[in-house]
């Protein structure tokens, strides 16, 4: 069985609050945020950054779009992920972010 040891940072926000907070202020308007994933395991990972309700996103790794991306043993990938609106109105949207993280098989 190999070492699963895995380390995400998130964009620094309000430790007090625990989560983020941020109004769309146009259907143009956009927000980026840039997370890393440490891999300091013996294996390489497979990482699906998603969000858990309708918002339009995509995922960033090394300028290229995509919806999931391997971190080889004792690598540090950076990713981007970015939101924008789907249209506006005055309701606000609770969110979650997770990033799903498996094993590569047979490595």
């Amino acid at each position: 069985m190999a070492k699963f040891d895995v380390i995400i940072t998130a964009p620094e926000m309000d430790p007090d609050e625990g989560f983020f907070e941020y109004r769309f202020l146009s259907d143009t308007d956009v927000k980026g945020f840039v997370f890393q994933v440490i891999n300091n395991g013996e294996t390489d990972i497979l990482c699906n950054p998603y969000i858990d309700d309708v918002l339009m996103y995509r995922i960033y790794v090394e300028e290229r779009e995509c919806t999931e991306f391997v971190v080889p043993a004792n690598e540090t990938i950076s990713f981007w992920l970015v939101l924008a609106p789907i249209g506006l109105d005055t309701n606000v949207k609770d969110i979650k972010f997770f990033i799903d993280i498996h094993q590569m098989e047979g490595e």
